[in-house]
């Protein structure tokens, strides 16, 4: 893998029911920037997309790692 990286999966389909059926189906990715600069401006960049939530940084093999829940 080269570095700066994204790297995402599908985190979770919470569906909301009304009227006997599924109303929504929100859908959560966990999303990783993984960087070895620790001021990337990738974390910014990711933080203001809509409905994106910062969790938590890490640092693994010198790496940087900032972790962010994205709703679709």
């Amino acid at each position: 893998m080269n570095y700066p990286a994204i790297v995402y999966s599908l985190d979770d389909i919470d569906p909301v029911y009304a009227n006997g059926g599924v109303y929504l189906s929100p859908i959560k990715y966990s999303v990783i920037v993984i960087d070895d600069d620790p001021d990337t401006e990738i974390v910014g960049k990711v933080s203001a997309l809509p409905l994106c939530r910062f969790v938590r940084p890490y640092v693994s093999n010198n790496l940087n790692h900032y972790v962010f829940e994205l709703y679709y």
